[in-house]
Formats: structure tokens, C-alpha cells, sequence
């Protein structure tokens, strides 16, 4: 589509809207409809570019001090409640997720318009709940953890301002942003996550915390990530600013203070992006205590080092037509999205694996025999055998027995995919999954 016009591309994403709008309730044909739009994005900023950009746009470049552009004939935002709603009722199909999730690095690129869509119709709810999903069915493999980094970035970009000028606007007018903001992360629900979580004892328990926030708290400590670590941060950080840089909650709850600092002192030692640390340690700290830490609202960070660089960048670039700025988005994303397509094949080829796999498996009835057969008798006999079993348990990695635990050690976890394979931590279980990984299939 090297030499699409307006009016072929906008014909050719009005098609995928109809078959998106079609096919609601079925991941598969949803997954390669976001994936032909994704294709779309190739051309779909320099022929906007050439375009007459709507009054809608321009009034809003104006307020909030952005400049971007969008097909007057197609504007991308008009997909995101569509998307929104896809996360919201497949968070756990990794293919679509993935798609998703790159293609929000287009549409919420410096859109404002977007970026307010994007919270107002539930991506970010979306967003959280695919990474709920994805730690509930972690395999530790480099996809899984590809995706990770893919949906905490489209949650900055969905919740981040646009970019320096905006934080040159009045307070009022950024506040209208914030608002927006506030409301998306207070609206972030994810009790059937914690639940699930609770249940293989995976979660600690807080007291009230903004989800959200807790969730990537937990991605910060569980899955540290060199190349995830920043938009872990940027996360937190897009978060607090909302609230005028403190983090809803935090301040009352101790518990939840000292499990978040020593989450970020930990994860700081692994030596990626330190003065981000620096800034959002900097936040804990304004949020345990404002008068600490002030905050100049024309300025996008608490941290000096980290303003000066972002002006220096400013500074740098301000002067570079909005054309330069295109050519350089669309080749560095180019790559990406063919990633994230050739990503979201292997979800859905596994994916397809397994379910032909398992009609045909004899492992369910299997296990369902060796339970009879184990448990021949009934009442207190079987649960005196039941209870022998639980005791016993065994690492599958180190071979550590679940009775050899210290006291207040956590109980064994099961493989969240299978059931049957147990660990005495994350780091067994992280080592162990190169062979586990070729006998592992759902129950």
C-alpha cells in the first residue's frame, strides 16, 4: 500500500471497522482485523500529512499544545472503544492483546484526542486486565515478556501527556487532562485477577490500593525486566502526575509504602533507566509527605536532571517540521509492528496446537483414573490420603518438598498452565520451564 491515497486507505480501514464491528465475539477474526489496520499504519501518517487536519484537531492542538496528525476521513481514535472492548472480554487471548496493544504506539502516539478517547472508553481497564491475565499465565518465555513490555507501553502512551508544550498551558486547561486521567485510573477493576492470584497465594494482601498501581508495583518486583523496566516506571510515573504527583492511597497505607520503596530500591540495582528510579522514588516521597518535595506544574518531572534533559530534547527538536518527526515514527515503528504481528502468529499457532491437542489427549482422563485409583476409598480415608499428598509435594526444579518450608515460607505454587507441576518460588519455576514447556497443556 506504498502509493495509497486518502481515500483508498480510509476505504481499506472502514472495511476493518465493519469486520471488527462484525465479529465481537470472536478473538481469532478480531485478532487479523487489528492486524490489517496495523498494516495500515505504514502509510497512514504521511498521507495524513497531506491532509487538510479537521478543526476538532486543530482547536486541540491549540488548548493543550500538541502537534500530530489524523485522517480526517478515518481517525484512528474512532477504533478504541472497539479495541477497548476486545481487551475487556479477551485480556487473556495473547494474540489479540499484542496487536492491540503495539497499534495503541500509533494511534496514542501525541493525539491528545486519542489519548482522552483511549482513557474515556476502557483501554486502560482493557490494558490491566491483559496484564493480569499474562501474570496468572507467565511462561517466561521472551513473547510473554515482549508482551508485557507492548501493554505497559500502550498504558503510557494511553495516560501520558503529549508532550513539553503541554506543560506550558494554564493549570486549568492541563487539569481537564488530568481529570480525564484520574477517572480512568480510579475506574481500573481487577478483583477476578486478584482472586485467581490469591488463590495460588501469589498476592500479598494491602488493604485498598489503586489497582493499577499495585499491579505494576508487582510487575516491578516479579518480572524485572531490563527492556520492561522503563515503561514499568513511566507507568508509575503517569500515574502519581494525575494525582499532582502522589500516588491515591499510598499515603495511608504503610504497609503498602514499604512494599512499594523496597520493590524499587530492589529493582534499581539491576542498573536500567536510574534516574527514572530517582524520580519515582522522588514521588513515593512527595506522596508520603508534599511539603518534601515540591512541584512546579510547568515542569513534566520532580527531578532536575530529568527536566533539564527533557528541555535540552525540546530544545533540540522544536524547530524540526512535523514531517521529519513522521519519517522518523514510522521507520522506528515499522519493525515493531511486524514483531508484534509475527508474535501474535505464534500466540494463535500455539494457541491452535493445543486445542488440537487436548480432545484427543488421554492426559485429563489419565489423571482422572490415577485420582480414583489412588483415592479408592471415600470420607475420611481419602481426605487422610488427600492431605498426605499436599504434604508432600515437591518442587519440580530443586526437588525441595513442600514440609521442608520454614515457617512463614509461602506454599507451594502450581504451574498456572497445567496444575500439575509444583515450585517452591518464581525462580524455580523460571529455570525449570525450558523442559516443563514440552509437556505442559491446560487441564
Amino acid at each position: 500500500m506504498a502509493a495509497a491515497t486518502a481515500v483508498q486507505l480510509s476505504g481499506v480501514l472502514q472495511e476493518q471497522r465493519a469486520i471488527i464491528e462484525r465479529n465481537a465475539d470472536n478473538p481469532a477474526a478480531l485478532t487479523e482485523a487489528f492486524i490489517a489496520v496495523a498494516k495500515c499504519m505504514e502509510d497512514y501518517f504521511f498521507v495524513s500529512d497531506g491532509e487538510v487536519q479537521s478543526p476538532e484537531i486543530n482547536e486541540s492542538m491549540a488548548k493543550f499544545g500538541w502537534s500530530w496528525v489524523e485522517l480526517p476521513q478515518f481517525p484512528l481514535r474512532q477504533l478504541l472503544p472497539f479495541a477497548a472492548k476486545a481487551l475487556q472480554r479477551f485480556p487473556e487471548n495473547k494474540a489479540l492483546v499484542i496487536v492491540i496493544a503495539d497499534w495503541c504506539n500509533d494511534v496514542c502516539k501525541q493525539n491528545m484526542l486519542a489519548k482522552t478517547e483511549a482513557m474515556q472508553c476502557g483501554m486502560l481497564q482493557g490494558l490491566c486486565l491483559a496484564a493480569g491475565h499474562l501474570w496468572q499465565n507467565m511462561t517466561y518465555e521472551e513473547e510473554d515478556y515482549l508482551l508485557a513490555g507492548r501493554i505497559f507501553r500502550a498504558l503510557r502512551l494511553a495516560a501520558e501527556p503529549p508532550g513539553v508544550k503541554f506543560y506550558l498551558q494554564p493549570e486549568e486547561v492541563k487539569d481537564e487532562f488530568y481529570s480525564t486521567a484520574r477517572k480512568a485510573w480510579q475506574d481500573v477493576r481487577l478483583e477476578s485477577v486478584w482472586e485467581a492470584l490469591e488463590e495460588r497465594a501469589e498476592v500479598e494482601q494491602f488493604g485498598p490500593v489503586n489497582p493499577a498501581l499495585l499491579l505494576t508495583a508487582y510487575y516491578l518486583k516479579y518480572f524485572p525486566d531490563a527492556d520492561n523496566m522503563e515503561q514499568y516506571l513511566e507507568v508509575l510515573k503517569s500515574l502519581g502526575e494525575a494525582f499532582g504527583f502522589t500516588w491515591p492511597g499510598v499515603a495511608a497505607n504503610t504497609t503498602f509504602q514499604r512494599f512499594l520503596k523496597d520493590t524499587l530500591l530492589e529493582a534499581k540495582q539491576f542498573g536500567a533507566c536510574p534516574e527514572l528510579f530517582d524520580e519515582v522514588l522522588l514521588l513515593h516521597k512527595r506522596t508520603l509527605n508534599v511539603s518534601r518535595v515540591p512541584y512546579n506544574h510547568k515542569k513534566p518531572f520532580l527531578l532536575p536532571a530529568l527536566n533539564r534533559q527533557f528541555l535540552a530534547q525540546s530544545n533540540a527538536f522544536k524547530n524540526r517540521p512535523r514531517s521529519a518527526a513522521i519519517t522518523e515514527h514510522c521507520q522506528v515503528r515499522r519493525n515493531d509492528r511486524r514483531m508484534a504481528s509475527n508474535v501474535a502468529e505464534s500466540f494463535a499457532s500455539f494457541a491452535a496446537i493445543a486445542a488440537d491437542i487436548l480432545p484427543s489427549s488421554t492426559s485429563a482422563g489419565t489423571a482422572a483414573q490415577d485420582e480414583a485409583a489412588g483415592d479408592g476409598g471415600a470420607g475420611e480415608a481419602s481426605t487422610s490420603r488427600q492431605g498426605r499428598r499436599a504434604k508432600t509435594r515437591t518442587c519440580a526444579n530443586c526437588s525441595k518438598e513442600q514440609k521442608q518450608r520454614a515457617p512463614g515460607e509461602p506454599a507451594f505454587q502450581k504451574c498456572s498452565r497445567c496444575n500439575s507441576a509444583h515450585y517452591c518460588g518464581r525462580e524455580c519455576q523460571k529455570i525449570h520451564w525450558k523442559d516443563h514447556k514440552l509437556v505442559c497443556l491446560p487441564p
